[in-house]
C-alpha cells in the first residue's frame, strides 16, 4: 500500500514539472516575441533580395546600354562606308568618262578631267597633299567638266567642312536651306602618286585614291580609310 502511494506521488511531482515546464515555455512564446522572430528572419531576406534584384537590373541596364552603343556605331560606320565608296565610285566614273572622251578626241589626254589638279595639290610644305571635297548632291553644275562641285580644303588636316544630308532627296552633300541638316561626317579626296607620294598629272600611268570619312561616334573619334588604284589608260 505504502509503495503504491509512493508511485502516485512521484507521478503527480512529474505532471506538476511537465505543467510547470508548458506554463514557462508559453511564457517565453508570446506574440510579440513570435513577430520578433518572423520579422527579423522576414527583413535579412528581403535585403538579399533586394541586393539580388539590383544586382539583375545593373546587368540588364549595362547591357542594354552597350547594345545601344554597339547598334549606333554599327549604323555610323556603314554610313561611312557608303559614303567612301560613293566618293571612290566617282572617281573611278570621271576616269573611264575621260577614256570615252579620249578614243572619240584623241586629243584629249586628261585621263582624270581637272581630279588631279584639284584633288593633288600640296601645302606649302610640299609633302602634305590637300584633300578636296566632292559634293555629288550638287546639281547646280551638272553640264560642266565635273557635273559635280569639287572643292579643295585649304586649312589643313582635318579642315574639310562636315558634310550634310538633304531631307527631300536623301543625298549626302554640302548643300544650304531649310531641307539640308548637319551631320558628324567629314569626308577627304586625296589623289597621290603610288610611288612616289607626289602629286599626279597626266604623265603618270597610276594615281592611288584615298578616301578618309570620319566622325564623332559615342567613345571617340572614329574614321574608315579607302584606297583605289586607278591606272591610266591613254598612255
Amino acid at each position: 500500500m505504502k509503495q503504491y502511494i509512493k508511485k502516485e506521488e512521484k507521478r503527480f511531482a512529474l505532471t506538476l514539472e511537465n505543467f510547470g515546464m508548458i506554463l514557462r515555455r508559453k511564457a517565453e512564446f508570446t506574440p510579440l516575441t513570435f513577430v520578433k522572430k518572423v520579422w527579423g528572419f522576414t527583413l535579412i531576406e528581403a535585403m538579399v533580395s533586394i541586393m539580388i534584384v539590383m544586382l539583375v537590373v545593373t546587368a540588364v541596364t549595362f547591357a542594354v546600354r552597350t547594345s545601344v552603343i554597339i547598334s549606333s556605331e554599327a549604323k555610323y560606320s556603314m554610313e561611312a562606308q557608303f559614303l567612301a565608296k560613293e566618293a571612290i565610285e566617282y572617281v573611278q566614273n570621271m576616269r573611264n568618262t575621260q577614256i570615252l572622251k579620249h578614243i572619240k578626241d584623241p586629243l584629249i589626254t586628261e585621263w582624270l578631267g581637272e581630279l588631279d589638279n584639284m584633288c593633288s595639290q600640296k601645302f606649302p610644305d610640299g609633302v602634305s597633299p590637300k584633300p578636296c571635297t566632292i559634293d555629288l548632291a550638287d546639281m547646280s553644275v551638272v553640264g560642266s567638266d565635273y557635273d559635280v562641285s569639287v572643292a579643295v580644303c585649304d586649312t589643313g588636316v582635318d579642315g574639310c567642312p562636315l558634310m550634310r544630308y538633304n531631307t527631300q532627296t536623301y543625298r549626302y552633300g554640302y548643300g544650304s536651306g531649310v531641307d539640308w541638316i548637319d551631320t558628324s561626317y567629314t569626308r577627304e579626296v586625296i589623289i597621290t602618286d603610288p610611288n612616289t607620294g607626289g602629286s599626279v598629272d597626266d604623265a603618270n600611268i597610276e594615281a592611288l585614291v584615298t578616301v578618309r570619312v570620319y566622325w564623332e561616334g559615342r567613345t571617340g573619334k572614329k574614321q574608315i580609310v579607302y584606297q583605289e588604284s586607278l591606272f591610266n589608260w591613254i598612255n
